[in-house]
């Protein structure tokens, strides 16, 4: 019974220990507000890309541009492009991360420009049969 009963207190020590260092570490780095944050940012960029009404053709390639210091992670734009045009056939690359050629540039379907709250359609297919 000693062995057991002591199996059971360390087990309980060590997950107290856990826990207190566990919420010193997130009041120190305000992990909470943090995380709260980011996700207020990725709900805006879904609703900023839902605005543009559009769903890219399968095959399309598409460059987002986000501005240098816009978010903390400038790939939640990616991310978030994939999954609300569920197509796994397109291409999305970011401005400034993807390392593309002058040819790659240039056949680009669509160019978007994203920011937090907003998402603007620079080039299309549409927009250049317009012209």
């Amino acid at each position: 019974m000693g062995a057991s009963a002591f199996r059971i207190v360390a087990v309980f020590l060590v997950a107290t220990g856990l826990a207190i260092f566990t919420r010193w570490e997130n009041q120190r780095y305000d992990t909470v507000r943090a995380l709260l944050n980011v996700g207020r940012q990725v709900s805006h960029l879904i609703e900023a890309l839902k605005s543009l009404h559009l769903q890219p053709p399968p095959q399309s390639t598409v460059l987002i541009r986000i501005p240098e210091n816009a978010f903390r992670n400038r790939w939640h734009g990616v991310f978030i492009a994939y999954l609300l045009w569920d197509d796994h056939s397109l291409k999305i690359w970011l401005e400034g991360v993807s390392q593309l050629t002058p040819q790659q540039l240039a056949k680009v379907d669509y160019i978007i420009s994203l920011t937090e709250f907003e998402a603007k359609v620079i080039r299309s297919p549409e927009i250049s049969q317009s012209d």
